[in-house]
C-alpha cells in the first residue's frame, strides 16, 4: 500500500518556478503452490470443512468465505495506491509550475497445483479448489497553479498509471509425458481466477498572468494485465463438476481540466485510457472426466 502526499510552494519577485514528482512502483509476486512431485491425500473427513476465501463475480469482486471439505489452494494479492501531488508557483513577473505522477503496478498472483499427485483412485477425497485473486486500487490526484502577476505563467500536470499484473489459477502436470501425476476428487473441481482494477484519476492545471497564461493537464491509463484459469496437460477425475472460470474487470474514471488566464491564454487537457489485457479460461491437452465440465471467461471495462 502506497499513501504518498507531496507538494511544492515557490515564490519570487521576478521568477518563481516549482515542481513536484511522485513515482510509485509495486512488483509484488504472490503464490500458493503444490508441486515438485508432492503426494497429497486430502480426505476431507472433517464435518465442518475448512474456511476458504472466495470472490464473487460482481464488479467489486466481493470477498466472502465458504466451508470446503477437501483441498484448497488459494492466492490473493492487493495493490493500493493513494497519491496527492500539488505545485504552487507564484511570482511578480513569471511563474512556472509542473507536477508529475507515475504509478506502476506489476507482479503476479498465482495459485497452482503442478506436477503433484492429488488423492488416488481408491481414496478420491472430496473437493479440490484452486483460486487466484488480485485487486488493484489507484486514487491519483495532481494539481498545479502558476501565477505571474505582471508577466506570464505556465502550469502543467502529467499523471500516468501503468498496470501489468498477471493473475493465474492452474492445474497442470509439466512432466506428464514421463511421470503422470493424476488428480482425483470425490466432489467438485474448481479452477478460478478473479481480477479487479479500479482507477480514479484527477489532474488539473491552471496558470494566469497579465500578458500570458499557458496551462495543460493529462491523465493516462494503460492496462496490459492478464487473467487466466487453466487445466493444462494433466489428468483430472472428478465425481462431481469441473469448473474453469476467469473473470477480469476494470473500472476507470478520469477528471482532467486546464484553466489559463491572460491577454494570451492557451489551455488543454487530455484523458487517455488503454485497456489491452487478456482473459482466458481453458482446458488444454488434458484428460478430464467429470459429471459436467464448464469453462468461462469474462473481461469488462467501464
Amino acid at each position: 500500500t502506497f499513501n504518498v502526499y507531496a507538494g511544492t510552494l515557490s515564490g519570487s519577485g521576478t521568477v518563481g518556478a516549482g515542481g513536484t514528482a511522485i513515482v510509485n512502483q509495486d512488483k509484488t509476486d504472490t503464490a500458493a503452490l503444490i508441486g515438485s512431485d508432492a503426494v497429497v491425500a486430502a480426505k476431507g473427513t472433517a464435518l465442518g470443512g475448512i474456511a476458504v476465501k472466495k470472490w464473487a463475480s460482481d464488479d467489486a469482486g466481493t470477498e466472502s468465505t465458504e466451508n470446503i471439505r477437501g483441498l484448497a489452494v488459494t492466492a490473493s494479492g492487493k495493490q493500493v495506491v493513494e497519491t496527492v501531488a500539488a505545485t504552487l508557483a507564484l511570482s511578480g513577473v513569471v511563474g512556472l509550475g509542473v507536477t508529475v505522477v507515475v504509478n506502476t503496478l506489476e507482479g503476479s498472483t498465482t495459485a497452482s497445483i503442478d506436477d503433484a499427485s492429488i488423492n488416488s483412485l481408491g481414496a478420491q477425497g472430496q473437493n479440490v479448489v484452486v483460486r487466484a485473486h488480485h485487486d488493484a486500487d489507484i486514487l491519483s490526484i495532481g494539481g498545479t497553479l502558476s501565477v505571474g502577476l505582471t508577466g506570464g505563467a505556465a502550469g502543467a500536470v502529467v499523471d500516468t498509471s501503468i498496470l501489468n499484473h498477471t493473475t493465474i489459477a492452474r492445474l497442470s502436470d509439466s512432466d506428464h509425458a514421463t511421470d503422470n501425476d493424476p488428480l482425483y476428487a470425490g466432489g467438485n473441481v474448481e479452477v478460478s481466477a478473479i481480477a479487479r482494477e479500479h482507477l480514479r484519476d484527477y489532474a488539473v492545471g491552471a496558470a494566469g498572468g497579465l500578458f500570458a497564461g499557458i496551462a495543460g493537464a493529462s491523465s493516462v491509463l494503460k492496462s496490459d494485465s492478464a487473467t487466466s484459469a487453466l487445466i493444462n496437460q494433466t489428468t483430472v477425475t472428478a465425481a462431481g463438476n469441473v469448473t474453469v472460470n476467469a473473470d477480469a474487470r476494470a473500472d476507470v474514471a478520469f477528471g482532467t481540466g486546464a484553466l489559463a488566464v491572460g491577454a494570451v491564454a492557451v489551455g488543454g487537457s487530455v484523458g487517455v485510457g488503454l485497456v489491452d489485457g487478456s482473459t482466458a479460461a481453458a482446458i488444454q491437452g488434458a484428460s478430464v472426466t467429470a459429471t459436467r465440465r464448464t469453462s468461462s471467461a469474462l473481461r469488462r471495462t467501464s
